[in-house]
């Protein structure tokens, strides 16, 4: 995949207005940073240290995290006082920002075909209400009832800040906080369920999508099917998380997922070429 570094910044024009977007929504994070959906003075600049800059490099091979006094706040805060993880109320936050992500993404995706000229409008709706394991959203051109992509959507505002102790001494907090949830033991593996139905439909229509929003790093990355599963068939390096209260719902099953694996955001691409990719497929009708 070619990444053009020289107009790379332009995906933190996207960038602002979903953050501009998330709080126009009114969306509450709680136990969040204190610049969560904020552009601050270092954004663009750690946009370009931390993943322009490293694009495309090992992962073995990336800069070390700023440490500066951001790194510091940032691991007080979320290394201070224990914050309980409430799944539940997770589950639910993570529905709330998935709407937005959905309203947004739409929204300007059909701006972009607007602007072009192209009479082509698109949907971007839910793709799991009837089987849960598909990815959470389909995009599909209006007055057509065949997806042309679908999209597996995260959210983390949480850097692993303990990364190197627990996962690889050579990951980072910034570069591999991008995770993956592949199931517990208690249930059945949801990545592998879902693979089934994106290899049906065909690994190229597939992306996992990911709004970063860290005190170093903002934005959106993603990586498509073929890559994750590349990296879940050749280098699994994998995590079995310790259980907590929040795991588990008030009627006490089981809802965390405590196996996990780590992407590399230097292997990611970023907004500006997931909206670009999407316009072509939206007026590729062959």
């Amino acid at each position: 995949m070619y990444y053009d570094k020289k107009n790379a910044l332009k995906s933190t024009v996207y960038n602002k207005d979903l953050l501009k977007f998330a709080v126009e929504n009114g969306v509450k994070v709680p136990q969040a940073h204190k610049e969560i959906f904020m552009n601050t003075k270092h954004s663009e600049y750690f946009y370009q240290q931390l993943y322009i800059d490293q694009k495309g490099k090992d992962e073995f091979d990336l800069s070390q995290k700023p440490n500066n006094s951001m790194c510091r706040d940032c691991h007080e805060f979320f290394l201070g006082e224990g914050k309980l993880i409430d799944k539940s109320e997770d589950l639910k936050l993570g529905n709330e920002l998935e709407t937005v992500f959905q309203k947004f993404l739409e929204s300007t995706l059909n701006g972009k075909l607007r602007s072009s000229g192209s009479h082509i409008k698109i949907k971007c709706q839910r793709a799991d209400t009837t089987n849960k394991h598909m990815p959470d959203l389909k995009l599909t051109r209006e007055g057509e009832s065949e997806p042309f992509s679908y999209l597996e959507f995260k959210c983390i505002f949480r850097p692993y800040l303990k990364i190197k102790d627990f996962v690889h001494e050579e990951y980072n907090c910034y570069s591999h906080s991008l995770t993956l949830d592949i199931g517990s033991e208690n249930k059945k593996l949801k990545l592998l369920e879902q693979r089934k139905l994106v290899e049906e439909n065909g690994l190229n229509k597939t992306d996992y999508v990911y709004w970063y929003d860290t005190p170093c790093l903002k934005g959106v990355f993603y990586m498509n099917a073929r890559g994750v599963y590349h990296r879940m068939d050749h280098n699994p390096i994998f995590y079995k998380r310790v259980g907590s209260q929040g795991d588990y719902n008030e009627k006490g099953y089981k809802i965390g997922s405590d196996k996990k694996i780590y992407l590399p955001l230097s292997k990611m691409g970023d907004f500006r070429f997931l909206l670009n990719k999407y316009y072509l497929m939206a007026t590729n009708k062959s």
